[in-house]
């Protein structure tokens, strides 16, 4: 055996053998907290409990990971060399430069979960004091350490200032899981810290635990804080391979479609009636029970309600130039159980709003109400409305030439029947008669009368009256100018039993009182030849004769 690949399999030997001491330590635990030294949890006595050096509590997380992850990449190196050597494909013009600038993020992530973790517990306003620098430079430095955040204080600090977000600053990261929740959401936080854990890249849990000495314990208070959204929850899963709408999740928080959770209460009102109340629990609710926050709410006697009192959920709903005149209240109830109403600060006001855009931040990245989706959607409307108006008006443009062209061949053909009619008809049929009495033919050498006689002349000054009388003829049953039909079905599509065709297809009316006087009406406005007559109605009772009886006037003439 050549003498350098003895001392390579010797050394990969030796790296070998110490693994056991390597791995007798699951974790090492890098905290200030008193309380978990002397906690007594058995999975404790598995890990390395080790105090922060001055450079505080992340510098020395980061000095020890950089310590066991280089201890564990030997590990690794060492059984990389030796399966290469177990099956003599070690080739050292290859192998040897590889393996002497391998670094520990060469390892795949299967590799790297072998790794004892590396776990960080800080006190959320010491990490803001002294350590928010060092937190971010942990995580740009994609140093695999768990860091386990607890809020225990006010969620907000003194003087209503803004709260640094720290579940968001690790979001920003990217390459980064996350993790924000309350000790309320116990299968919330399982979940998120079995995730982040196992996740090859750093890890942020910023959890809630406030304490508290007010009338609502502290499990309600933390509850109350992800209901109002003054500490939603969220997990993100940085892994770069899926898609920025994989990677983040807000189902942990009541009702996270809206801007606040709404509920419905049975209540008392004043004359001890039970009343169904629909509400909204917003940060307002949340601060009613913090202490340092009751300053801002006065309660108001019962005689000051007015219109422009407005519940705060409501009174967010409206723009900027509409909350002029209008005061938020919040119900709140004494110790009798009595209702009040109590006018909120804008303190309160600006709180809420900032909580609330901060919700929608988180809603946004869930993809939930996002402002592009809804955008595109809306847009994608728009565009389908124009598309379908533009179809309706072309649509409506070929309907109308449709008719048009039906109207012109409905008088042609009516034309063409009325000149067929004429030319084929004796004269004396041209004499009008009532309807419903048959016209006799006259005969035909009485069809000219001879002028030159005097009797002759007697018929036809008596003519004269009988013709006025036909053009005057009094209004009676409907009837149908039959010769004259275009066959265009309207009146019959009307009442099939009123109208019918005889057998040149030619309509009239068989039974009028198969129907009512508006559908004789109806068929008479139809009809595109107007031969349609009808007469005076026959039911004394039916209604809107008047308006009927002036639109058939014209048909009647």
């Amino acid at each position: 055996m050549p003498a350098s690949r003895l001392k390579r399999i010797q050394k990969v030997l030796t790296v070998l053998s110490a693994a056991g001491q390597f791995f007798a330590k699951r974790a090492t635990l890098v905290t200030a907290l008193p309380d978990l030294k002397s906690s007594g949890l058995s999975l404790l006595s598995e890990m390395d409990i080790v105090n922060p050096d001055k450079s505080g509590i992340f510098e020395t997380a980061a000095n020890i990971f950089e310590k066991t992850v280089s201890t564990y990449k030997d590990l690794i190196v060492a059984v990389r060399i030796g399966e290469l050597e177990v099956q003599n494909k070690f080739d050292e013009t290859r192998h040897d430069p590889y393996f002497e600038n391998f670094d520990w993020k060469l390892l795949s992530d299967e590799e790297l979960s072998g790794c004892p973790p590396v776990i960080a517990i800080a006190e959320y306003h010491e990490v803001i004091k002294k350590g928010i620098n060092s937190l971010l430079e942990v995580l740009t430095h994609h140093y695999p350490i768990k860091t386990l955040v607890l809020h225990q204080g006010p969620v907000f600090n003194e003087g209503m200032d803004t709260r640094h977000e720290i579940g968001a600053m690790a979001v920003a990261m990217r390459e980064t899981f996350a993790m924000q929740g309350t000790i309320a959401d116990a299968r919330g936080l399982y979940k998120g810290f079995r995730e982040g854990l196992a996740a090859p890249i750093p890890a942020l849990f910023y959890i809630l635990n406030q304490q508290g000495d007010s009338d609502a314990g502290p499990e309600y208070r933390v509850h109350l804080a992800m209901e109002s959204r003054a500490f939603p929850g969220f997990i993100y899963s940085g892994n770069l391979r899926d898609d920025w709408g994989r990677r983040f999740g807000i189902d942990n928080n009541p009702q996270p479609g809206t801007n606040w959770p709404a509920y419905e209460l049975d209540i008392l009102d004043e004359d001890e009636n039970i009343v169904r109340h629909r509400g909204t629990c917003t940060y307002a609710d949340f601060a009613a029970l913090n202490e340092e926050e009751e300053d801002y709410f006065m309660v108001l006697p019962g005689k000051y309600a007015s219109e422009d009192l407005l519940e705060v959920g409501d009174y967010l709903l409206l723009k900027a130039e509409e909350r002029i005149s209008k005061l938020p209240f919040l119900w709140m109830i004494d110790d009798k159980g009595a209702l009040h109403r109590a006018v909120v600060s804008w303190q309160v006001v600006a709180r809420c709003l900032e909580r609330l855009d901060f919700w929608h931040y988180l809603q946004d990245s869930a993809g939930i109400n996002s402002y592009h989706v809804n955008r595109a959607l809306q847009e994608q409307q728009e565009r389908l409305e124009k598309e379908y108006n533009k179809k309706i008006e072309q649509i409506k443009e070929e309907h109308q030439k449709i008719l048009a062209r039906a109207k012109e061949e409905s008088a042609g053909e009516a034309m063409e029947k009325l000149t067929s009619f004429l030319l084929n008809m004796d004269v004396g049929e041209l004499t009008l008669s009532p309807p419903g009495t048959p016209s006799a033919p006259l005969d035909k050498k009485e069809a000219v009368p001879d002028t030159s006689s005097p009797a002759a002349g007697d018929t036809a000054v008596k003519a004269e009256p009988k013709q006025e009388e036909e053009e005057d003829l009094p209004v009676g049953e409907p009837w149908i100018e039959t010769p004259l039909c275009t066959t265009c079905n309207e009146c019959t599509d009307i009442n099939k039993s009123m109208f019918k065709y005889n057998a040149d297809k030619l309509a009239y009316i068989a039974n009028p009182k198969a129907g009512t006087f508006a559908q004789l009406v109806q068929a008479a406005e139809k009809c595109p030849a107007g031969i349609i007559h009808p007469g005076k109605p026959l039911n004394p009772d039916e209604p809107g004769l008047e308006d009927l009886i002036r639109a058939a006037a014209k048909y009647n003439t």
